[in-house]
């Protein structure tokens, strides 16, 4: 197993640590009433806070690939109830998945990409978008 390089990201000890979190969220700037899209969700850090910054009523639309990655987040993310909307698909099907939802519009959207098996085990940049304008953090 140790041979496997993708042996570290099927370790169910490794932790999950979102990095840049409030940095990333404050240029968002959430807000009631508004729709967010997770793109690449993850652990489900920047969409909690999205969600806790949007309440009472703010969505956050949650994409991951990963069936892993989705099965907790959905775990971890099931208090905010039909606030967090969370699908297994990559990020190049969201016109498709946000169709499907009935959405038009979003209010922000968040990217974070992990390089994932890295020594350092921290992810290599965090993105946000606003609808005027890209911020890269990290």
């Amino acid at each position: 197993m140790a041979d496997d390089p993708q042996s570290e990201i099927r370790n169910p000890k490794l932790e999950h640590v979102t990095v840049l979190l409030h940095e990333a969220v404050d240029l968002l700037a959430p807000r009631p009433r508004g729709v967010y899209l997770d793109g690449t969700m993850g652990g489900g850090g920047h969409a909690e806070e999205i969600l806790k910054r949007s309440a009472p009523d703010g969505i956050v639309i949650g994409l991951d690939q990963d069936a892993d990655a989705v099965a907790r987040s959905r775990e971890r993310l099931a208090p905010y109830g039909k606030r967090i909307v969370i699908r297994q698909a990559n990020f190049r099907d969201i016109a498709e998945v946000l169709s499907g939802l009935g959405i038009d519009a979003l209010t922000a959207s968040c990217w974070t990409w992990a390089c994932r098996g890295s020594i350092s085990g921290t992810p290599s940049a965090v993105s946000a978008s606003r609808r005027r304008g890209l911020w890269t953090c990290g």
